[in-house]
């Protein structure tokens, strides 16, 4: 997984996290958008991030998911794709906001993309989920891919 831009400003203006999703298997992968409930576990993909000071080296320990509303949205069927073998996708950075609880500082952050077909969804969804997505899914294969480490910059709020 490529993670760009590097490095990413969080909560600047006008700086949107990008995400690639390279497949290096010799064989077509299932991929699912993340969506409301990915870095929390209630979906797949299950989003997690490992941050590390880029002052000390320490790691920041995540976020712990807070209770949140309890809904989550409803899955379309543009948002499961096949990548091919030596193919990439890009996948949207909209829900993507596991480090929202990290204090002011640069981290060399990785991110982990699990996708999990078997993964009960929890939350209520908000719609139908569509029904040949959510089979297309549950009939794939599991991975787990990781991002080279990049920077983070959280900036002092005011």
């Amino acid at each position: 997984m490529r993670v760009s831009p590097d490095p990413f400003h969080y909560r600047v203006e006008g700086e949107e996290l990008r995400l690639t999703l390279v497949n290096h298997t010799e064989t077509a992968i299932v991929a699912v958008q993340p969506g409301d409930g990915s870095n929390g576990g209630s979906r797949t993909p299950i989003l997690r991030f490992t941050a590390r000071s880029s002052q000390s080296g320490q790691i920041v320990p995540p976020r712990q998911p807070e209770g949140g509303c309890g809904n989550i949205n409803s899955l379309h069927s543009d948002e499961v794709f096949t990548v091919e073998p030596g193919a990439s996708a890009e996948l949207s950075g909209t829900w993507v906001d596991p480090w929202s609880g990290l204090p002011p500082g640069s981290y060399r952050v990785t991110l982990e993309y699990h996708h999990e077909p078997t993964l009960e969804w929890s939350g209520i969804p908000l719609g139908e989920h569509d029904a040949e997505s959510m089979q297309k899914i549950q009939g794939s294969a599991p991975y787990r891919c990781v991002s080279a480490p990049f920077t983070l910059i959280v900036p002092k709020t005011r």
